[in-house]
């Protein structure tokens, strides 16, 4: 019995530095997703409490799935709120960490996709991401009613602990 709780204890401690190496309760920001309901429509709203700041963005969750292999549903939110004049949205990367989600990247993209695997060696999946094509003056090509996009592969960088990569 007492090997019993010498190995739960030493798997526990496994468990939680697996998911320290990225997640640190004590200086991340923390994200939280919750449904806001106002008259008779309901909404996603991603807020964010920092040290210096609380942001909230209204949206939708486009996917939910495991990015780092820890069997625990990590998002890709989609907001609203920021859409631009460009057409592009942005895009936030959020983790599952031990009682919050972990921003790991966000940028303006034309859509997303999650990759099945990551590259040789990462257990974060990577993420396709869409740039539209456009014209010298900024607007969006166009190939009959459909909007020309560029794809890019964004990647988990442990070092600086985000998804990165090139985008247009």
């Amino acid at each position: 019995m007492k090997y019993f709780l010498l190995l739960f204890s030493l798997f526990s401690t496994l468990v939680w530095s697996a998911e320290g190496e990225v997640c640190n309760s004590d200086t991340d920001s923390k994200s939280f997703i919750t449904d806001w309901k106002s008259g008779s429509s309901k909404t996603k709203v991603l807020a964010t409490v920092s040290t210096t700041e609380f942001i909230t963005d209204h949206g939708r969750i486009v996917y939910a799935g495991d990015l780092n292999g820890d069997n625990n549903d990590d998002f890709i939110y989609e907001a609203s709120t920021g859409v631009g004049s460009s057409g592009d949205k942005v895009y936030s990367f959020l983790l599952q960490c031990h009682g919050y989600l972990k921003l790991v990247g966000s940028d303006y993209f034309a859509k997303v996709e999650v990759l099945d695997s990551g590259s040789s060696g990462n257990k974060f999946k990577d993420i396709k991401i869409y740039s539209y094509k456009r014209n010298s003056n900024g607007s969006i090509q166009q190939k009959g009613k459909e909007a020309l996009m560029t794809p890019h592969v964004w990647k988990f960088n442990s070092e600086t602990q985000k998804y990165e990569g090139e985008s247009e």
